[in-house]
């Protein structure tokens, strides 16, 4: 069974105001792919951080 979460921070860095994307895949329980990078764009809100790592699952259509 895979499972897949993602979070982000909003305007966690404080020089440039960028929010950071997390993501992790789980296979059976077992953590198969991660990844942690800035968004490419500066979210103007808590709800847009988040809409935009939630698009970055696109890796667990992939991964199904």
């Amino acid at each position: 069974m895979l499972l897949g979460y993602s979070d982000s921070d909003f305007a966690g860095d404080v020089e440039d105001r960028q929010s950071t994307i997390r993501v992790g895949y789980f296979v059976n329980g077992s953590l198969v792919t991660w990844a942690s990078e800035k968004q490419k764009i500066v979210a103007l809100s808590s709800y847009e951080a988040e809409y935009v790592a939630a698009a970055a699952g696109c890796q667990g259509i992939w991964l199904s």
